[in-house]
């Protein structure tokens, strides 16, 4: 599998370098460096990256968000912001450059993986969206959806829309199922014999020397007044639902296999379901958390009153931060929430969806480095870091108090 490729635009040298390294450390391949907007600019041009985190304050005059406008509006690569400012100002010019992402510094590895997954993630969308777009200007145009109507005594169809210079534009039933895939024909026979009517999914040809999409297939046999019998029917291209359909299972084996604890409530925040990794990391049942609140049985201590209102504002869908979570057996752990809003498609909010994870052997395992930094292994007794680190906050607080500071050794 190739890598995904990601051009870097950063003024600071070393955050840039430190920035390659993560990049490259969850495997990526960073194809540059620049540190202005102008050679960012021309990058995306000749590379061609399949994203580009950008810096906003940069070495010229040119923002980074200015140069990401151009580049998504003559490219359409997504764009991720790094900076560290988070004004409303800042964030709203970011949004009308169409940013796929915006981090705030310092941030963690794994919050730029989460960032760039989404945004890879949100692309993909969006280019399906514009190409499906594309296709339904094209069957406007063309009546992409074909009308036909078969006459059983002379056997010819009127297929799609007719050319302007010709009344009914008729081929053979034959010539139609040439456009079938081969393993499907046999259904579009069979079923007009034994039945009036007909619904069945095959797999056909739009286009000449296209491939074959998936294809939904209504038809049924009419009777006209002069007694003649006609089967009319239409056929609608359902490629996207059919990959619409793949992506809700992809989607729902990483919702089953994830790690990470999956907690989805509806708009009032109870409960409707949960993944098998938030069952393994908290010991609750189904039966247990349905129709409740998280705060009522996870949060060891529950959100304000005024957190959730902040995630339906515009720009704030969503949260994440460490939090103390409940287990059903008793004793707390410390975990990485992420809380997102989820929006229908009139704008308002429909659900929550809240993901975990168990940070308890990360913060166990600084507490251990911390330990080594400070303490010798063999005694336990402070070292000259620890020596030094104590005798210049006592000399802190001397300063401020006026108290005596005596040294023993």
């Amino acid at each position: 599998m190739n890598k995904r490729r990601i051009l870097i635009t950063e003024d600071e040298r070393i955050t840039a370098l430190d920035l390659k390294m993560a990049l490259t450390d969850l495997g990526y391949e960073v194809v540059g460096t620049e540190d202005t907007g102008e050679d960012a600019i021309a990058a995306a041009k000749e590379l061609k990256p399949d994203l580009i985190l950008m810096d906003i304050h940069l070495k010229t005059d040119m923002l980074g968000t200015e140069a990401a406008a151009k580049i998504v509006a003559e490219h359409a690569i997504p764009v991720i912001f790094l900076s560290a400012y988070s004004d409303k100002n800042i964030v709203d010019e970011a949004g009308k450059a169409q940013a796929y992402g915006y981090l705030i510094k310092p941030y963690e590895k794994r919050e730029l993986d989460a960032a760039i997954r989404v945004a890879f993630a949100k692309h993909s969308t969006d280019e399906e969206l514009r190409r499906s777009d594309e296709r339904l200007r094209m069957a406007l145009d063309a009546a992409k959806m074909s009308i036909w109507e078969w006459d059983p005594t002379g056997d010819m169809v009127a297929d799609g829309k007719p050319p302007a210079d010709k009344g009914v534009f008729s081929q053979s039933l034959d010539k139609l199922v040439e456009k079938v895939h081969p393993d499907d024909r046999s259904i579009i026979y069979d079923n007009l014999k034994v039945s009036s009517r007909i619904h069945c999914q095959i797999r056909m040809r739009f286009r000449d020397e296209a491939a074959y999409d998936h294809a939904e297939v209504f038809a049924a046999v009419f009777e006209w007044n002069d007694g003649s019998r006609r089967v009319i029917g239409v056929v609608r291209d359902v490629e996207d639902d059919f990959r619409a359909q793949e992506k809700l299972r992809q989607a729902r084996a990483v919702f089953e296999s994830t790690s990470e604890g999956i907690l989805i409530t509806d708009k009032y925040r109870k409960v409707t379901t949960a993944n098998p990794a938030f069952f393994d990391i908290t010991g609750f049942s189904l039966d247990d958390i349905i129709g409740r609140d998280p705060d009522e049985f996870l949060h060891a201590r529950r959100h304000s009153d005024h957190f959730y209102p902040r995630l339906t504002e515009k720009g704030s869908h969503h949260w994440n931060g460490e939090i103390g979570c409940n287990k059903k057996a008793g004793g707390r752990f410390p975990a990485w929430e992420h809380i997102s809003g989820v929006f229908d498609g009139d704008g308002k909010l429909s659900n929550y969806v809240f993901t975990i994870s168990d940070i308890g052997e990360l913060r166990r395992a600084e507490k251990s480095l911390a330990r080594m930094a400070f303490l010798d292994a063999l005694t336990g007794v402070g070292n000259r870091v620890h020596l030094e680190r104590t005798l210049k906050e006592a000399l802190s607080r001397r300063e401020e108090t006026g108290e005596q500071v005596a040294v023993l050794y």
